[in-house]
């Protein structure tokens, strides 16, 4: 991606998103909890999450927007095979998982250069993001917290630009020819040395 590419936040669609598989790992509940609390305040926003999975699990998160009554500004949709496409078109990238291991999806969209907030899992988004600075990491399992985070990337603009600006040029040390050389870099140490 060019340093032009994609194109600023405010040009983009008010969406917080985000995605992968729906199971209970990756705590989609605290995202709707977390969204519920502000959602009415910005009806112009939207939250938006995408994936596959446990059909029941899928339908107790159904009974929460419904319970929390967002139905109006908050979906849930099948997998996009064209994820990047959504990313580049909506301004927040929300990380709600309990745990993960290296999520790639945290890195399509810094490439993709959106503002992200996530809850600062035991691993993870920690290894990837750098709090403040490519994007907010919240104290794992504080909803308000998340909320206000949330809350602050819509608002600010200037500070979710820097934050996805930031991230966008971290990203650049996980390109394959980066890597690479890093990987020539360490065996030739390691054979010539």
């Amino acid at each position: 991606m060019s340093d032009d590419s994609p194109c600023e936040l405010t040009k983009r669609r008010k969406v917080i998103m985000t995605a992968g598989r729906i199971v209970a790992i990756k705590g989609f509940e605290r995202l709707l909890a977390s969204w519920s609390t502000i959602a009415s305040k910005y009806p112009d926003w939207r939250l938006e999450i995408y994936g596959d999975g446990e059909h029941t699990y899928i339908q107790s998160l159904q009974a929460l927007i419904d319970h929390h009554d967002i139905a109006t500004n908050t979906a849930i949709y099948p997998s996009s095979p064209d994820i990047i496409s959504k990313m580049l078109d909506s301004r927040i990238y929300a990380m709600s998982s309990l745990s993960e291991c290296f999520p790639m999806v945290l890195l399509e969209a810094m490439q993709s250069r959106m503002a992200i907030v996530a809850f600062d899992c035991p691993t993870g988004p920690r290894n990837i993001l750098k709090n403040n600075k490519t994007g907010i990491l919240v104290e794992n399992h504080h909803i308000n917290g998340f909320s206000r985070s949330l809350e602050e990337l819509m608002t600010r603009t200037d500070l979710a630009q820097t934050l996805a600006d930031n991230g966008c040029l971290e990203v650049r040390q996980y390109d394959a020819k980066a890597v690479m050389k890093k990987w020539n870099t360490l065996i030739d140490e390691a054979c010539f040395s």
